[in-house]
């Protein structure tokens, strides 16, 4: 949901320089999963300069969504097994 509003609101992909580094491009093709892309983000962010902020704020934007789907998930299951017993 992050990129594609990103990609939506940009425009052009996932940042709004029309540049994309690796990790953009990678999370974009779905080639990479999120802990992949933060770690990769941690050992090339000072090579990225101003767009690591871009980089950084979606990766977090992620971070909320995918743990905001898994407490959801959560919610779900507890839900269901109070339902059963």
């Amino acid at each position: 949901m992050i990129t594609q509003d990103l990609r939506q609101k940009q425009g052009t992909g996932l940042v709004g320089s029309g540049k994309m580094c690796i990790i953009c491009i990678d999370i974009e093709k779905d080639k990479l999963t999120l802990k992949e892309a933060r770690r990769n983000f941690g050992e090339m962010s000072n090579s990225l300069g101003d767009h690591a902020a871009e980089v950084e704020e979606m990766l977090s934007k992620m971070e909320i969504e995918e743990s905001l789907r898994e407490y959801l998930e959560y919610l779900e299951e507890v839900k269901h097994n109070e339902s059963t017993d």
